[in-house]
């Protein structure tokens, strides 16, 4: 699995314009990943919103962990709620709770 943050689908699809970078992972056998988090930042950008939703190859994973979500903007208060999503997701990934 390869987590995206909002930053680096913009880079991919409004930046450097190569999306065939993300179909180079699928080939590898990773799923395209990001969080209900990122998907709404992603809105907020109309024309990133509408190439992200034309490529269509990505699984929008909910996390809902306050916990994780008020100690890391505690500690990182300069991260998006985008960011501080992906990081918990990989924080519950790891420890093998829910995902």
């Amino acid at each position: 699995m390869k987590i995206f943050d909002t930053s680096s689908i913009i880079c991919i699809f409004r930046e450097i314009r190569f999306a065939k970078a993300l179909d180079t992972c699928m080939k590898q056998g990773y799923r395209l990943t990001t969080t209900q988090q990122v998907f709404d930042e992603i809105k907020r950008n109309p024309d990133t919103f509408r190439e992200f939703t034309a490529y269509g190859k990505f699984s929008i994973v909910p996390v809902n962990d306050n916990p994780c979500f008020n100690k890391l903007s505690k500690r990182y208060p300069y991260l998006h709620s985008g960011e501080i999503s992906v990081l918990c997701f990989s924080l519950q990934s790891q420890s093998g709770i829910g995902f």
